[in-house]
């Protein structure tokens, strides 16, 4: 949002952070008891060094805010005053720095720009807040703010997705630069609180609990239930996009695909339940038949990047893949539904096969 600058954002978000220690000063440890450490040294000379080594974290606002430099410039002269901190340890400090290049980091922002492009690929979710947008007054305004960056930051358990939504719609708003901070202000809060308190950002327990306690939470019952409600939402979105088609007489692949998004997540969860009960039933029966059944589920597992990364371009990119849907549909004589079914599945199976061959790749199989 180019009218303000960050600093008054940063300004605004100051108080934020006080009464959130505050809070937290009183909730957690007014009246708790206290527990003396011997530690060597003087509380000056542990304020100094503590100033020190926090320098390359203040510095970046010092060269930016009074210099004028550029964020990225700032950030570089820090990454070089941290080295000469560590000078005397630099052979320590350039493996450390070597040994923290991680894909991880790269991963993470990918799949926040894919659950962000989901969201706003949602058209009924998209059309309704920027109705709301278009119709409220300023404080109706602030109240869709902070629902939807609330909302998206609870489903999601990130912060950058609520602020990647929301803070374009209020940058093409027009209105007072000052209206607009507040505004920006409010994104950034309620995302936070989102984010915070997400079940989603239990990163940890997450990932345990879809790892070793899924298994054993899933039964035969269970299952059954979990995939009629999926089957449930199949029929309402069928349902949905014959009402809409008899409404605006339209049923292209972006119409009959706007209900079905509202019930994806069910779908993958329940696909994704399915194969982890039987790759546990398989383990466990230790039948030859459901071993390798499991053994193909986790390779198609390890796989499902891939091939969506390369699902756009076997579509789009590759003509015979246009012939292989009139051979599906006006030779074969095939139903839209079923050639349509026939089309996916052997661009899921190019998809695995390509993605196979390129985890063998020492540097793109981190990617695939």
């Amino acid at each position: 949002v180019p009218e303000f600058k960050i600093y008054h954002l940063i300004a605004l978000n100051v108080g934020f952070i006080l009464c959130m220690h505050t809070a937290a000063y009183f909730i957690y440890l007014h009246g708790a008891k206290s527990v003396r450490v011997q530690a060597g040294g003087s509380k000056k000379e542990a304020a100094l060094n503590l100033l020190l080594y926090l320098s390359p974290i203040y510095m970046v606002v010092f060269f930016n805010g009074v210099f004028h430099l550029p964020m990225y410039l700032s950030v570089a002269l820090c990454i070089l005053l941290m080295f000469f901190l560590c000078w005397k340890e630099k052979k320590t400090f350039l493996r450390n720095l070597w040994k923290g290049i991680s894909f991880s980091t790269l991963f993470m922002l990918i799949g926040v720009y894919f659950i962000q492009n989901l969201i706003q690929n949602l058209d009924q979710v998209m059309s309704g807040v920027v109705w709301l947008f278009q119709n409220s007054s300023g404080f109706g305004i602030l109240l869709v703010i902070s629902a939807a960056s609330l909302l998206f930051g609870l489903t999601t358990g990130l912060s950058l997705v609520p602020i990647g939504i929301i803070l374009p719609l209020v940058a093409t708003l027009p209105m007072d630069p000052t209206l607009k901070l507040l505004y920006t202000f409010f994104v950034f809060i309620w995302s936070f609180m989102g984010y915070y308190y997400s079940p989603l950002h239990l990163c940890q327990l997450l990932g345990y609990f879809l790892r070793k306690r899924i298994p054993d939470f899933w039964s035969g019952r269970r299952l059954a239930l979990l995939w009629a409600a999926n089957l449930g939402g199949i029929l309402v979105t069928a349902v949905l996009t014959v009402w809409k088609a008899s409404l605006t007489g339209m049923l292209d692949e972006n119409h009959s695909q706007s209900f079905y998004n509202l019930f994806a997540v069910l779908n993958a969860a329940s696909v994704f339940a399915a194969c982890t009960y039987l790759a546990g039933r398989g383990a466990a029966l230790r039948r030859p038949l459901l071993r390798r059944l499991c053994a193909l589920l986790q390779s198609m597992g390890s796989c499902t990047l891939g091939i969506y990364l390369l699902h756009l371009f076997f579509h789009q990119r590759l003509p015979f893949m246009g012939r292989l849907w009139d051979v599906f549909r006006v030779r074969l004589g095939l139903g839209d539904m079923i050639s349509a079914f026939l089309y996916c599945g052997v661009i899921f199976l190019m998809g695995y096969g390509v993605t196979l061959v390129l985890k063998r790749v020492p540097l793109v199989r981190r990617l695939v």
